[in-house]
This record gives structure tokens, C-alpha cells and sequence, in this order.
């Protein structure tokens, strides 16, 4: 590809990504007051929280691995080092209003590294595909437990569709095998192995949820409650992710979390949850952009090098 091109579209990505990350620090700094303000900060709480970031960090390079696959089905030939450093530049720019612009940056820095937009379009589409399917299929294990919600008080015809909890996880375990195998036997084993990829980042979302909630309210919660918030962590997720325009779910997810979970814990609780929950993961994609670009950065070849000095700041 023609270096002046490739410039430009690293450079409409890398606008895109910066944007992002101004409308992070903007909705930090707009939650200051309700973070300072809360007396559960202790050393131990601090170092928890940057650990649950770390691993919020880790859990989204579980979706760029998901998406590599995507893309590689469609015959974009990637490594994974290359999946990670385009998927972690691109992702911070879902923080700009609108709910597209990660995937915009992430198209024009795909160009730029030739891959076809055909298969950075399609991959895409199937990414969200994957992430509504996988995250809506979890509602399944909320069955046992509807009389527990909020949300049955206020619709109580949702009670004539409860269902013990083993047979909950049965349809769960079938909804899961089912898909795999629909997947494997019509796409092949790359989509399928995406779709693990998915089902773990969606289970760690809701991992995070959960441990916040125990973080704050203490750990005597029983294995019902405990399958219950971290459930509601996951439709909150999914909420947040199908809402259009709401960059990154921005207070979507928060609204779901206020309206479901009263009963399962105090209200101070549940908000400050729903804000620290979102400055983790505004944590953990910071740490991703970053190291998407030093660590993951693709070493430049020694004649490249040589003849274009200037190619490491592309």
C-alpha cells in the first residue's frame, strides 16, 4: 500500500482513538465528586479495583482473540500480536458518542495494514453478532430467580416463565452446544473457536459486576444471590451494548443496574457499583490502548528501518 495512504489511515484511526480518550477523562472527571465522596476506599479496596482493571484489561484481549478469528475466516491473515495492537488502538474510540466510531477507526487502521474491507466489514458484523448472542443467551439462568427482581414486582406476568435452576443451566448448556456445533458444522472451526472467545469475555464482565458488589457489601452472599447479581452484571452489558448512540453504554448500563438490582443491596451500593464498574473498564481499555501501542507494536524491519526512519511513528 502507498505509504502516504497508509499514513492517512493510521492517522483518521489515531484521531479517533485520541477523541476517545478525551471523552474518558471527561466522564472521570465528571464522576469525581461521587468517587471522592465514598468512604469505602481503603488501601485494600484501591489495589483490588486496579486488579479487577488489570483483569478487565485482559478480559478485552479475549475479544480482539474472538475477532481475529472472525477475520481470519473471512481471509484476513493476522497474527496475534497484529489483532491485538489494531483491536486495542481502535476499541478506546467507542467512548465517542454515537456507539461506531471504534469500528470506524478500526476499518481505516485495518485498510492501512491491507487487509480488505470486505473482510474488516464482515468481521465486524459478526463481532456484534457474536457479543448480543452470547450475552442474551446468559437471561436463560435468570429464571430460577425472577421473583427476586425488581423488575417482576413491576411486570408480574414474567413470574409464569420461571424455571428451576437445573433446567435453567440444562438450556443453558444446550443453547451453548447447539450454537457450536451450528457453527462449526456451517462456518467452520475459526468461527466456532471465536464463539468461546465470546462467551468467556461475557463471563468475565460479569465476574467484575460481581466481585464489585461483593467488594462493597461484603462477602455473605448466597450462591443464589451470587448467580443472580452476576447475571444482571451480564444483561446490564448487554443493555448497554445494543442501546444506540450511547458511547459505550455510558449510563445505560447504569440505569439498568439501578432498576433491576434494588432488593439485592442497599442503593448506595448499587450506585456506586454501577460507577466503579465503568471507571474499571475505562481503566482497563486505557491499559489496552497502551499497550497496544508499545508492547504489541509490530517490530519494523531492518531494510525498513533503514530506508524509513520515520516509520515507527505511523
Amino acid at each position: 500500500m502507498n505509504s502516504r495512504l497508509k499514513r492517512l489511515l493510521y492517522g483518521c484511526g489515531n484521531v479517533l482513538a485520541a477523541v476517545g480518550l478525551l471523552f474518558v477523562v471527561w466522564k472521570v472527571w465528571d464522576w469525581r465528586e461521587q468517587l471522592l465522596s465514598a468512604d469505602v476506599f481503603s488501601p485494600f479496596m484501591v489495589f483490588c479495583l486496579v486488579l479487577l482493571g488489570i483483569c478487565s484489561t485482559l478480559f478485552s484481549m479475549l475479544q480482539a482473540c474472538g475477532w481475529r478469528q472472525i477475520l481470519r475466516h473471512f481471509g484476513g491473515q493476522i497474527s496475534g500480536r497484529m489483532a491485538l495492537r489494531l483491536y486495542g488502538i481502535s476499541q478506546i474510540a467507542k467512548y465517542i458518542p454515537g456507539n461506531i466510531a471504534q469500528f470506524v477507526s478500526r476499518q481505516a487502521i485495518g485498510r492501512a495494514e491491507a487487509f480488505s474491507n470486505k473482510a474488516l466489514g464482515l468481521s465486524t458484523l459478526f463481532e456484534l453478532a457474536f457479543l448480543a448472542v452470547t450475552s442474551a443467551s446468559c437471561a436463560i439462568l435468570l429464571l430460577p430467580y425472577l421473583n427476586r427482581l425488581e423488575l417482576v414486582n413491576k411486570l408480574s406476568f414474567l413470574t409464569f416463565v420461571q424455571a428451576p435452576a437445573p433446567l435453567a443451566v440444562l438450556l443453558f448448556s444446550l443453547i451453548i452446544a447447539c450454537l457450536y456445533i451450528f457453527l462449526r458444522r456451517f462456518f467452520g472451526a475459526l468461527m466456532a473457536s471465536a464463539l468461546k472467545f465470546y462467551y468467556f469475555y461475557v463471563a468475565f464482565m460479569g465476574f467484575i459486576f460481581l466481585a464489585i458488589i461483593l467488594l462493597l457489601s461484603g462477602p455473605d452472599k448466597s450462591i443464589d444471590e451470587i448467580v443472580l447479581i452476576f447475571v444482571v452484571g451480564v444483561m446490564a452489558y448487554l443493555v448497554g451494548f445494543i442501546t444506540p448512540g450511547a458511547p459505550s453504554g455510558i449510563g445505560v448500563r447504569e440505569a439498568v443496574i439501578v432498576f433491576i438490582m434494588p432488593g439485592l443491596a442497599t442503593m448506595q451500593t448499587i450506585l456506586l457499583t454501577a460507577i466503579l464498574w465503568r471507571v474499571i473498564s475505562i481503566f482497563g481499555d486505557i491499559l489496552f490502548y497502551i499497550l497496544a501501542r508499545t508492547i504489541f507494536k509490530p517490530p519494523v524491519p531492518k531494510q525498513e528501518a533503514k530506508h524509513a526512519p520515520m516509520a515507527d511513528n505511523l
